[in-house]
């Protein structure tokens, strides 16, 4: 979800029922997600490569240097920026 959020740059819905979490741990990670953009070692290289080869002409065209940490915020604030949560109650 936090690639194709960043990589597209589409606006995204992240929705959670109280049903769904089964660990608390779980609403730590979600809340990674919504305010960070991300949540630690979570992604792999690979999906790092794959971030970094889109991004970095994106970046390029908004005259931001493609650094690895550049790239890392730049993916961070497009996902926190893009992801909005709908946590509905249960009846």
């Amino acid at each position: 979800m936090l690639i194709r959020t960043a990589l597209n740059a589409r606006d995204t819905v992240f929705l959670l029922s109280d049903t769904q979490v089964v660990q608390e741990a779980f609403l730590e990670d979600v809340n990674n997600i919504l305010n960070a953009g991300e949540v630690p070692n979570l992604l792999g290289p690979e999906d790092i490569e794959t971030i970094t080869a889109a991004l970095t002409p994106v970046m390029a065209d908004v005259g931001l240097p493609a650094t690895k940490a550049a790239i890392n915020s730049f993916f961070a604030n497009r996902c926190a920026a893009m992801i909005a949560s709908a946590l509905p109650e249960s009846a």
